[in-house]
C-alpha cells in the first residue's frame, strides 16, 4: 500500500519539476507568439474584404460597367449614358457599402474571439495548477 502511494507521488512529481518551465514559456515566447497570430490573424480578416481598397473606391461605378458620352452635341444619348453611369454608381456604392459592413463586423468578431483567446490563454496556468491540485488531492 505505501509502495503504491510513493509510485504515484513519483509519476504526479514529474508534471510539477515540468510546470515552471511552462510557464516561463507561456508567458514569454508563447504570449508574444499568440500575439503577433492574433495581429496577422485580424489583419488578414480586414484585408479579406479589401475594406481600405473599397472605401478608396467607394463611388466607382459597379464593375467598371457603363457608358461613354458622344462627342458632339447629342442630348438623348447624353442623358441615357449620364442615368446608365449614375445607376452604375449608385448600384457599386450599394454593393460596396455592403462587403465593408460586412468586413468591419467580420473584424470585429476576430478582435472579440481574439480577446477571448488571449483571456484564455492567460488564465490557463492558472486552471492547470487548480486541476493538478485537484488530482492530488484526489490520489493522495
Amino acid at each position: 500500500m505505501a509502495g503504491s502511494r510513493n509510485r504515484a507521488i513519483l509519476i504526479c512529481m514529474y508534471p510539477l519539476l515540468f510546470f515552471p518551465y511552462y510557464v516561463k514559456w507561456h508567458y514569454g515566447r508563447g504570449l508574444k507568439d499568440l500575439f503577433r497570430n492574433i495581429s496577422i490573424g485580424v489583419s488578414f480578416v480586414f484585408s479579406w474584404f479589401s475594406v481600405s481598397e473599397l472605401t478608396q473606391t467607394l463611388f466607382a461605378p459597379w464593375r467598371r460597367l457603363g457608358e461613354e458620352y458622344q462627342k458632339g452635341f447629342h442630348p438623348e444619348e447624353f442623358f441615357s449614358a449620364l442615368l446608365i453611369n449614375t445607376i452604375m454608381r449608385i448600384v457599386g456604392f450599394v454593393f460596396r457599402l455592403i462587403v465593408i459592413a460586412a468586413g468591419l463586423i467580420a473584424t470585429g468578431l476576430a478582435i472579440a474571439a481574439s480577446l477571448v483567446i488571449a483571456f484564455v490563454w492567460i488564465f490557463y496556468p492558472f486552471v492547470l495548477a487548480f486541476l493538478l491540485v485537484l488530482f492530488f488531492r484526489l490520489v493522495l
